[in-house]
């Protein structure tokens, strides 16, 4: 009995035994990083799939900007929890867009998003809307880690990253911009950023 419960002992404190516990921990980690990401790349084919599908029939939805925006805060919950942010709304209540529901929700949901990833702990977000004439001018906020002046115009092309490093840590595949981009432009619009590196940045929508 006695060599029994030696050998046990000494068979739970084996080396090769605890490095095979440590590298199974180790991939699978791995394989749910990899997991994420692939659902997140089917996610963006099937967006791109329907930015190309979408009929002009689906162009004329009345959409409350109000509404959109705290189905997209809900949305987001976890993610602006986690990294203990605020988030101030003005001016939103009675401004509506002219579009598809779908794609305007998509957009938006994405620039709020990368608001999020992109800021600091107890950081801010902003979002506002205003009527002038026939646009409805949406801006998106944040005191995020900014983008370097020289960089704003390309952070549009699709798959381009400011900071490859941090970027990749974050995840993503870098279409999330194009598409705003180009969800933007298909309901006639444009879209301008200001921002510097370090100093947050403001996105805003003339939709």
């Amino acid at each position: 009995g006695a060599c029994y419960h030696e050998y046990g002992d000494q068979a739970s404190h084996n080396p090769a035994k605890t490095f095979h516990v440590d590298h199974i921990t180790q991939m699978e980690r791995v394989l749910s990083i990899v997991r994420t990401n692939t659902e997140r790349m089917i996610r963006l084919v099937d967006n791109l799939f329907q930015l190309t599908t979408e009929k002009s029939s689906e162009m004329c939805e009345e959409v409350p900007v109000d509404e959109m925006f705290a189905e997209i805060l809900e949305e987001l919950s976890a993610q602006l929890n986690a990294k203990h942010l605020s988030v101030s709304l003005s001016s939103l209540s009675g401004i509506k867009l002219t579009g598809n529901r779908t794609m305007l929700y998509r957009a938006m949901s994405n620039l709020v998003e990368n608001a999020a990833k992109y800021n600091r702990e107890n950081g801010s977000i902003f979002i506002s809307a205003s009527q002038q004439q026939e646009d409805v001018i949406i801006k998106i906020a944040d005191t995020g880690i900014g983008i370097p002046k020289e960089e704003c115009e390309r952070i549009f092309e699709p798959f381009y990253r400011v900071d490859q490093s941090r970027s990749r840590s974050i995840g993503g595949a870098g279409l999330g911009l194009a598409l705003v981009k180009d969800i933007v432009e298909k309901h006639r619009g444009t879209i301008q950023v200001h921002s510097r590196a370090g100093q947050g940045s403001e996105f805003i929508l003339y939709l």
